[in-house]
């Protein structure tokens, strides 16, 4: 995979937060690719970036793209979360068409709370991804169909003590609803008459501890998996693997967050 520097340089208020969630790759809270059912606290924002590339994209010598996402996850209310995340494509097709395709996608996806544990027996929450149908999936999407926006709902059960303070060993599962494949890992998906308008999710999240969380999804067709590492409360840091396209390809990036 060509190498990828990515620098994100954040000013922030020196201010307590009370920050447990953490963005997605996508913007929403939630693992890599998929939402949970956490949200942005009250009052709380987070922003942050993350970045992967593919190489040999459809198994096309040369063909390579990669993606960088800048977020920004705001607590609007108890639990409702408003996310902007604006992600920069690079594709790069030297041997089939010698151009450099670069596109700038801004989407605003929404997430509301209905339950929280430890409060109550399992999480759930309800959302919208793309509201104003405006970020295409990853890559070629643009050359095949029209952006379109998502419904999905999640449910999870955290399997640790959490009101004793134990690191949380998480289980979500889930269903989007959209024409858009949002977590397609196969070409065919990205052809409309093709596309599945119900893609199933799920993910596990088991802390090792306060500071060390591994993560596992299965997103449509795609295993992925990374390290979630919190060395101060207001600060995640995430490495790991998305499978995408027949290639698994690094990803990693950061999110900071603060009160008001």
């Amino acid at each position: 995979m060509r190498a990828t520097v990515i620098v994100v340089v954040v000013l922030v208020l020196a201010l307590p937060a009370v920050c447990g969630a953490a963005p997605s790759i996508r913007g929403y809270t939630g693992v890599m690719m998929t939402p949970n059912t956490e949200v942005a606290a009250q009052d709380t924002i987070e922003v942050g970036a993350h970045a992967f590339g593919i190489d040999n994209l459809l198994g096309i010598p040369n063909l390579d793209a990669d993606s960088t996402t800048f977020l920004a996850n705001v607590g609007v209310t108890k639990g409702l979360e408003a996310t902007l995340a604006v992600r920069a494509l690079d594709i790069h097709i030297p041997e089939v068409i010698p151009v450099q395709t670069d596109q700038t996608q801004v989407a605003l996806h929404l997430k509301y709370q209905f339950l929280k544990e430890p409060d109550d027996p399992v999480g759930l929450a309800v959302g919208m991804t793309d509201v104003f149908e405006q970020w295409d999936n990853l890559f070629f999407e643009p050359m095949l169909h029209d952006a379109d926006i998502g419904f999905y709902g999640v449910v999870s059960k955290n399997f640790s003590d959490l009101a004793a303070g134990d690191p949380p060993l998480r289980v979500n599962v889930g269903l989007l609803f959209s024409k858009e494949p949002l977590f397609a890992d196969n070409v065919w998906h990205l052809i409309p008459m093709f596309a599945n308008d119900t893609q199933f999710f799920g993910s596990v999240e088991a802390g090792l501890s306060d500071e060390v969380m591994l993560m596992a999804e299965l997103a449509g067709d795609s295993l992925n998996y990374q390290v979630r590492i919190t060395p101060d409360p207001k600060v995640k840091l995430d490495i790991g693997f998305v499978d995408a396209y027949g290639t698994t390809d690094l990803f990693w990036g950061g999110s900071y967050c603060w009160t008001w």
